[in-house]
Formats: structure tokens, C-alpha cells, sequence
């Protein structure tokens, strides 16, 4: 069977992404993503508005959103509802699925799983503004009569989320240390 232009494009595309985007970048956690968990209260899971085409293949923002919520139950992260007020201990998950449909049916996509706080800067301390202070993604590619496995991978990058937490909350103190910067290289 000969391989279309298009599909070679497409695939040449996941190729660099995957590239680009590998453990090196996504995978590896800073002190300071992990040092922002330490603390957190508890987080309110928001899963944005999924492509009409993985909709009509068998994925929902609703199934999406139950899965994420159960994960997170089950490892003792506290939920908050719509409706609660966050506090300055608690944060967004925010859960993004940006995908491509080619012409052979191949769904093309992009996973991200951001942590939204509230931040202040240390030249505007009276500022409060939100900002990611932790961050996961996947590159996928499914086939439309497995959309449903979406909903596997990226419990990946929230399984990523819930260790890291954990790490950072363990009462062994043994979680992710910043060092403080000498003065004089400020």
C-alpha cells in the first residue's frame, strides 16, 4: 500500500514533536515544580472543550473529567467542587487534549497537564497573579476505534502529577530541597 504526501507529513510532524517534546523537556522535573506542590490543599480539575472528532469517536469532557477525579481521590488529593473558593493553598489541573484527525482517520495528539497557582512576584509582592508552576505532557497518536485509550494516557501525565505531589508531601522530609542562591551572583 503507498504511503499518501499527507500522511508522511503528518507523520514527519509527530516525529520532530515527539522529538522536541521528549522526557528531556516534559519528563524532568525541576526543585521548584515540585518544591510548589509542597503544601497544596487540594486542586480543582478543569479538562478543556475536546475536538468535535474525538467526540464523535467515543471521548467525552464528562468521562475524562470522572477518570482524572477518581485518580486523584484514590490517592488521597483533596477535589474541590465548582463553586468553592480556592484558596491560596489550592490550585487549577488543568487538562488539555489538542488533536489533529488526518485523512486516514489517525487522531494526532497533544496531552498537557498544567498545575495553575496563584503567584506573586518578588518585585510586585502586592500582585497576585496565576501562574504554572508544574507541567506534563504526551504526544499520542490513536486510531479512532481506540479514542477511548485517551483517557489511559493521560492518566499517565496525572499519575506523573500524583507522584510528584506525593514526593513533595511525604512526611519522610525527604522531598525536593531549593538551594538558597549566594547573594553576590544575584
Amino acid at each position: 500500500m503507498p504511503v499518501s504526501k499527507t500522511s508522511l507529513t503528518a507523520f514527519s510532524i509527530l516525529a520532530i514533536l515527539g522529538l522536541a517534546i521528549s522526557g528531556a523537556v516534559w519528563g524532568a522535573r525541576t526543585d521548584f515544580e515540585l518544591e510548589s506542590l509542597r503544601g497544596l490543599s487540594g486542586v480543582y480539575v478543569v479538562v478543556q472543550t475536546l475536538s468535535p472528532e474525538i467526540v464523535t469517536d467515543g471521548l467525552t469532557v464528562e468521562a475524562l473529567k470522572s477518570t482524572i477525579n477518581k485518580r486523584l481521590s484514590a490517592a488521597g488529593i483533596k477535589l474541590l467542587a465548582k463553586g468553592d473558593t480556592l484558596s491560596s493553598r489550592d490550585g487549577i489541573l488543568l487538562v488539555a487534549l489538542s488533536s489533529v484527525k488526518s485523512k486516514t482517520g489517525v487522531h494526532a495528539c497533544s496531552i498537557d497537564v498544567e498545575l495553575i497557582q496563584v503567584t506573586t512576584l518578588a518585585r510586585t509582592p502586592d500582585k497576585p497573579s496565576p501562574a504554572t508552576t508544574w507541567a506534563s505532557g504526551i504526544v499520542a497518536v490513536v486510531s479512532p476505534e481506540n479514542v477511548s485509550h485517551l483517557s489511559d494516557t493521560v492518566c499517565e501525565a496525572v499519575d506523573d502529577f500524583v507522584k510528584d505531589y506525593n514526593s513533595a508531601n511525604s512526611t519522610s522530609g525527604a522531598g525536593p530541597k531549593i538551594p538558597i542562591p549566594d547573594e553576590k551572583k544575584l
